[in-house]
């Protein structure tokens, strides 16, 4: 595999590189329900259908199948564990990755994750740092086996309002950042506003940050569409980043790809795209290569690795 698609083409543009790079940890912090899970479970369902296996570690034991079928994981090829603690799950986690059969690998999510003794521990007692020891440990074990047998690591993470003030003394407390330090990939959603049709809710906007990337320079930021029950809108991405890169043309309100009528109107469209799935591909694939290309360009161009990608997300 050279890339993993996320399942949202404005964030597969965002990374330059038209989806995540095997072999290396990706975290994915937000607050809650800010999509965590959900851009999880599309990366997931993109490398299924590349024919990868991957596995699924249920920290917050909320697994929804239902959902995760309507993201497009197929279920009978998903490798699903939910830990009793956080010794269990990073015991399973190194396993998966020295197995070698594994592409995508999510924790979801290191919030939930309590070690043994904390378990065990009387209330009040202060085991903060065992946690993040235990991470940073295990980072560092599976660091160069990830690379070897190209498997990508996801971790969910909830975001705290005020982050405590033991994260500004590093020297004292460095295992608190090893995610940080170790990710190659650092992704941060927030919740932007609701998705109305008519007056009636149907999902969240979600601004999307990309906050370190080694692979290729940061955008500042993008937003996605989340439908409830569904997942990530990508037929409005195709449609509107094909109308901005003229791979759509637009003539009155009728939409035309290659001399090819694909509806009167926005709705109706959409409609069309998710109905004839050979010719969305076809749509996706032109606007991915095109898009691509001006981003690797203005990269490129740039230099210093700073540009401004909002004008072609």
């Amino acid at each position: 595999m050279e890339v993993i698609p996320t399942g949202s083409l404005r964030l597969d543009i965002a990374l330059c590189t038209g989806g995540i790079v095997p072999g290396q940890f990706v975290e994915i912090s937000g607050p809650e329900s800010s999509g965590k899970t959900t851009l999880c479970q599309h990366i997931i369902a993109e490398a299924q259908a590349l024919g990868e296996s991957c596995a699924f570690i249920d920290a917050d034991r909320t697994f929804n199948p239902a959902y995760a079928r309507r993201c497009g994981v197929d279920l009978n090829r998903l490798y699903l564990c939910e830990p009793r603690d956080m010794e269990q799950a990073l015991a399973i986690l190194e396993a998966l990755v020295f197995s070698g059969g594994m592409a995508v690998i999510a924790i979801d999510s290191l919030t939930a994750l309590v070690p043994k003794d904390e378990l065990a521990a009387p209330l009040g007692a202060d085991l903060a740092s065992q946690s993040d020891n235990l991470l940073s440990m295990a980072l560092r074990r599976l660091s160069g086996p990830i690379q070897q047998v190209q498997s990508t690591i996801l971790f969910t993470r909830q975001t705290e309002a005020a982050p405590g003030a033991v994260y500004h003394d590093l020297a004292a407390n460095l295992s608190r950042l090893g995610l940080k330090l170790h990710a190659g990939l650092r992704i941060e959603l927030q919740p932007a506003g609701v998705l109305e049709i008519k007056g009636q809710i149907i999902g969240n906007q979600i601004i999307v940050r990309v906050l370190r990337n080694k692979i290729a320079p940061c955008f500042p930021t993008l937003k996605l569409d989340i439908v409830y029950n569904h997942g990530i809108f990508k037929l409005k991405e195709v449609l509107r980043l094909g109308v901005q890169s003229d791979v759509i043309t637009q003539q009155g309100p009728a939409y035309f790809f290659q001399g090819q009528e694909l509806g009167a109107g926005r709705k109706q469209t959409l409609q069309f795209l998710s109905q004839d799935t050979p010719v969305c591909e076809a749509i996706e694939l032109i606007v991915r290569q095109k898009l691509l290309k001006s981003v690797r360009s203005s990269a490129t161009e740039a230099g210093n690795g700073e540009m401004d990608g909002s004008r072609i997300i």
